[in-house]
């Protein structure tokens, strides 16, 4: 890219006002010199502008009716629809059966 190809690039990058606008332009931009300190700051004022996402990032868990909970969504309940008492009870049930299971594959 020529020095005056980047000139053209800077000027329209700079023309840019909100952060949608650049986003559906960003492949136009990609070879854009980023060590231009005035460049930088566009991007900056453009990013804050930016529409903000919210992640959640702690774990979800399945609250059961005697207080105990699983991680995992909503689609553990079905632990509690099969009977077990808790969520203590079921692991150790699975556990107990799976070593069972462990055992009888050995024979």
């Amino acid at each position: 890219m020529t020095q005056e190809e980047r000139g053209r690039q800077k000027e329209k990058f700079l023309a840019i006002q909100t952060y949608e606008e650049y986003y559906k332009r960003m492949e136009e931009f990609k070879g854009i010199d980023v060590k231009d300190r005035e460049i930088r700051e566009h991007h900056k004022k453009l990013s804050e502008k930016a529409p903000k996402k919210e992640y959640y990032t702690g774990e979800l868990y399945t609250v059961f009716p005697d207080g105990s909970r699983m991680i995992g969504g909503p689609g553990m309940i079905a632990v509690k629809e099969k009977g077990y008492k808790s969520v203590e009870d079921y692991e150790k049930r699975s556990h107990e059966e799976w070593l069972k299971k462990q055992e009888q594959n050995k024979k």
